[in-house]
C-alpha cells in the first residue's frame, strides 16, 4: 500500500508540468474556437426576431434631451455601504473564515500525524522531540501558515502576482536548507524542497482564472488515472511470484506489452470518467469552481504528506535526517506504521471536507438564495489585464450576485467552467452559443442566478454570433440589476462599446449603471461624447425629473481600496434598481 501511494505521488508530480502545458494549450484553442464561432453566421441564415427589430429602431432625433449630470469620483473614495454590499461582505468574511480556519486545523493535524510518525519511525525515543526547536522562525511560517494562506489567497480576491510566489519559494528553499543544514545535499533535504516547490508552482498556476477551467479538471482526472495505474501496478507486484531473472520469449514480451497498454487504457478511461463526473457535478451545482480548485490544491498537499509517510517505514516523514536511534518498538509493529498513519491522514481529510461543507451549508442557509445580477460590459483589452481585474473584483462581487457578460477575445477561456471544457473537448461547444436573434430570450431566461454551496454566484458568459449579440445585450441590459461599463482604453473606433453606451442611454438604465475609466483618461472628452450620444437618442417622454445622472469612477493601479470602492458603487447601483425599477 505504502509503495503504491508513493509511486502514485511521484508519477503525478512528474505529470504536473504536462498538465499545466495541456491546460494552457486547451485554453488557447478554446479561445480561438470561441472567436471563430462568434465570427460565423448562424447555420440557418439570418432571421430577425422581436429583439433584433427592437435594436434596429431608428434613433429619435429632434427632441431636446435632458441635461446630463456627471458624478465623477475616484474608486478608492467610495465607502458608502448598502444592504447589498453589507450582506455580501458579511457572507464573504464568514465563508473565508470557515475555509481558512478549517484548512488550518486540518493541515496542523496532518503535521502532527507526520511528526508522530517521525517519532515512532525513529524508534519512539523521546529525544526525537528535539526536532521542535528547528521549527522556529521561517520554518514555522512555511509549514504551518503558508499552505492554508495560499488556499485563502486563491479565492479572496486580493492582489497576487507570481512574484509573491517566487518570494515564498525562496523562503521555502532557505527554510528547508536551514532545517537540514548539515545534510543539505542529501536526498531527504532535496525531496522536502522539491515537494513543496512543486506545490507552490502548481498553486501559482491555479491562481490564474484561465487555468482553473481546464487545468484543475485535468489535474483531478490525471490524479485519478495515476492512482488507478499505481494501484494496479502495486497489485501486480504483490501477486507476481515469478523469478525476476527469467528470459522472456517474444510471445511473452508481446503479451506483456498488450497487458501494459490495457492497464494504461483502463487508467485513461478512469480519468475520462472523472472528467465527465466533474462536468455533471458542476452543472448540478454540487460545488463551485473555486471550491473545486481549492479542494484540488489540498489534494496535492495531502498527496505530498502521504508520499512522505509512505516513502520509508524506517525514516523520518518530515524529510529530516536524524542520528541513528535505538529502536524500542516491537519489530512486528514497524511494517504497519505507514499504513496506520496513511489511514489517519485520509480519515482526517474526509472529516475536514465533511465538516467544512456542513459549516458552509449552514452559512448559505442564512442568506437569500437569489442575489443581484451584474451585467459587465467592457472594451476588450489584453487578456492578462482583463483576467487580473475580473478575478479580483469578482472575489467581492460573487457573494452579492451573479455576473453576466458577452464572451470576447479578452476573456475567452478565462472563465471556462468544467462543463464547458468537457463540452469543448467532446465537440459540443456550439451548443452554448446564441446562434440566432430569436434564441436570445430563452438563453437569457436560463441564466444561472442561484448560489453555489459555498455561497458564491457564478459567472455567466454568453456566447454570441455576429448576428445575435445586439439583441442579447439589449435583453441583459433590461434584466440586470446593475451594469458596469468598463470604458478604459475606449476610443471612438470601438463601435461595439459605443453601441452599448448608446443603448444604456436609450433604455434609461443609467440609474443602475457605473462607468469605469482610467485615472489618466480625458474626462472632458468622454463627457462630451456621452452628451452627444444623449442628444442623439433623446429618450422619448422624458421630462426634467428623468434627467439622467451618469456615475463615473476613475480607476488607477487596482489597489484593494479601489476594488472595494468599485464593489460598493456597483452594489449601490443594484440597490437603486430595486428602488427605481424603471420601464420594463
Amino acid at each position: 500500500m505504502a509503495h503504491g501511494i508513493l509511486m502514485a505521488v511521484l508519477l503525478f508530480a512528474l505529470m504536473l508540468p504536462v498538465i499545466a502545458a495541456s491546460a494552457w494549450y486547451a485554453k488557447r484553442r478554446y479561445a480561438r474556437a470561441v472567436s471563430r464561432l462568434q465570427a460565423d453566421d448562424p447555420p440557418l441564415g439570418r432571421s430577425v426576431g422581436h429583439a433584433d427589430a427592437a435594436c434596429t429602431d431608428p434613433i429619435v432625433s429632434g427632441a431636446i434631451p435632458p441635461s446630463l449630470s456627471l458624478a465623477i469620483q475616484r474608486s478608492d473614495s467610495v465607502h458608502e455601504a448598502n444592504a447589498v454590499s453589507e450582506n455580501a461582505q458579511r457572507l464573504r468574511r464568514h465563508v473565508l473564515l470557515v475555509q481558512f480556519g478549517s484548512a488550518s486545523v486540518y493541515w496542523w493535524l496532518v503535521l502532527v500525524l507526520m511528526a508522530a510518525h517521525a517519532i515512532l519511525g525513529s524508534g519512539g525515543n523521546v529525544d526525537t522531540l528535539l526536532i521542535i526547536p528547528w521549527f522556529v522562525g521561517p520554518t514555522i511560517v512555511l509549514l504551518f501558515v503558508v499552505p492554508p494562506a495560499v488556499a485563502w489567497v486563491l479565492q479572496a480576491g486580493v492582489s497576487r502576482t507570481l512574484m509573491n510566489l517566487t518570494v515564498s519559494g525562496v523562503v521555502l528553499v532557505a527554510s528547508a536548507l536551514m532545517l537540514n543544514a548539515s545534510h543539505w545535499d542529501s536526498m531527504d533535504g532535496l525531496g522536502f524542497v522539491f515537494g513543496y516547490c512543486t506545490i507552490a508552482i502548481v498553486a501559482s498556476a491555479f491562481m490564474r482564472p484561465s487555468f482553473r477551467g481546464a487545468g484543475v479538471p485535468l489535474a483531478a482526472a490525471g490524479g485519478v488515472a495515476v492512482l488507478v495505474l499505481a494501484a494496479m501496478a502495486a497489485l501486480i507486484v504483490v501477486l507476481d511470484d515469478s523469478p525476476a531473472d527469467v528470459d522472456l520469449s517474444n510471445a511473452e514480451l508481446v503479451a506483456g506489452t498488450i497487458f501494459l497498454l490495457t492497464l494504461l487504457a483502463v487508467a485513461a478511461g478512469c480519468g475520462w470518467l472523472t472528467l465527465r463526473l466533474i462536468a455533471k457535478g458542476y452543472a448540478a451545482k454540487r460545488f463551485s469552481d473555486l471550491q473545486f480548485t481549492v479542494a484540488t490544491y489540498w489534494v496535492l498537499v495531502t498527496a505530498f504528506a502521504l508520499g512522505s509517510v509512505a516513502r520509508d517505514a524506517g525514516s523520518s516523514t518530515l524529510f529530516l535526517v536524524y542520528p541513528e536511534r535505538p529502536r524500542t518498538w516491537p519489530s512486528v509493529l514497524e511494517p504497519f506504521l505507514p499504513a496506520l498513519f496513511i489511514a489517519g491522514i485520509v480519515i482526517t481529510w474526509l472529516a475536514f471536507r465533511g465538516l467544512q461543507s456542513a459549516a458552509l451549508a449552514r452559512l448559505v442557509r442564512r442568506v437569500p438564495p437569489r442575489g443581484s445580477t451584474l451585467l459587465f460590459l467592457r472594451v476588450f483589452k489584453h487578456s492578462n489585464r482583463s483576467e487580473t481585474f475580473m478575478d479580483r473584483f469578482l472575489g467581492y462581487w460573487r457573494f452579492a450576485g451573479s455576473v453576466w457578460m458577452v464572451a470576447g477575445p479578452d476573456l475567452a477561456g478565462a472563465y471556462m467552467e468544467p462543463n464547458e471544457f468537457f463540452d469543448y473537448i467532446t465537440g459540443r461547444l456550439r451548443d452554448h452559443f446564441v446562434a440566432r436573434p430569436d434564441e436570445a430570450r430563452p438563453r437569457v431566461d436560463r441564466m444561472d442566478t442561484g448560489r453555489d454551496p459555498d455561497g458564491r454566484f457564478r459567472v455567466n458568459e454568453v456566447y454570441c454570433t455576429s448576428d445575435s449579440w445586439r439583441p442579447t445585450v439589449l435583453l441583459m441590459i433590461e434584466r440586470a440589476d446593475a451594469v458596469l461599463l468598463d470604458l478604459r482604453e475606449y476610443t471612438a473606433r470601438r463601435a461595439g462599446t459605443r453601441y452599448e453606451l448608446t443603448e444604456l442611454l436609450r433604455s434609461r438604465a443609467l440609474h443602475k449603471s457605473v462607468i469605469l475609466i482610467d485615472q489618466n483618461d480625458d474626462v472632458s472628452r468622454l463627457s462630451q461624447e456621452i452628451d452627444a450620444l444623449a442628444r442623439e437618442v433623446a429618450a422619448r417622454g422624458m421630462d426634467d425629473r428623468d434627467a439622467p445622472s451618469v456615475r463615473i469612477l476613475t480607476f488607477g493601479k487596482g489597489t484593494d481600496a479601489e476594488m472595494r470602492g468599485l464593489f460598493h458603487a456597483v452594489a449601490q447601483a443594484a440597490g437603486s434598481r430595486r428602488m427605481n425599477p424603471g420601464p420594463q
